[in-house]
């Protein structure tokens, strides 16, 4: 490969720009809306154009992109990731890319409402989810509930 081929090929990849992945529900989107669509929490919208305003790309990390729903049904991940552009579209919220599972590995951080960050100690985090979610050995059957989102009142 030629020097300006490579140079061709990084331009062309996503790491030629910084970014930040974001999740949609509970971080950009309030929870409780599955599989709707709710409003923005406040200061998504804010918090996304002064990102953008420092040259960063927006990508958008969610669990609505992979391949079964929370009931382990299939479903259609194309209709996920243009369901999620129409909704920052509604909202005036400037992202750049909705990323389908797994995982990116090419981004400065990730914005999570159930993230834990790890320093290099388990102790910690181990600390840092009692501190989420309460006590460990209290965690019962209803673990679940810690991890969906709330029920919709109707």
């Amino acid at each position: 490969m030629t020097t300006q081929n490579k140079e061709n090929w990084k331009k062309s990849m996503p790491v030629s720009n910084p970014w930040v992945a974001i999740d949609l529900d509970g971080t950009l989107m309030e929870d409780g809306h599955y599989p709707e669509f709710g409003p923005p929490i406040k200061g998504a919208k804010l918090a996304c154009m002064t990102l953008k305003h420092f040259g960063i790309k927006i990508m958008v990390f969610t669990a609505r992109t992979a391949i079964t729903g929370l009931d382990g049904s299939f479903q259609d991940v194309n209709e996920s990731v243009r369901g999620i552009y129409a909704w920052a579209a509604k909202y005036g919220i400037p992202i750049d890319y909705v990323f389908p599972m797994p995982k990116p590995t090419f981004v400065l951080a990730f914005i999570d409402d159930r993230a834990v960050e790890f320093n290099g100690s388990w102790l910690d985090a181990i600390d840092a989810i009692e501190r989420k979610v309460g006590p460990l050995n209290n965690i019962s059957k209803e673990w679940i509930g810690k991890v969906l989102p709330p029920a919709k009142e109707v």
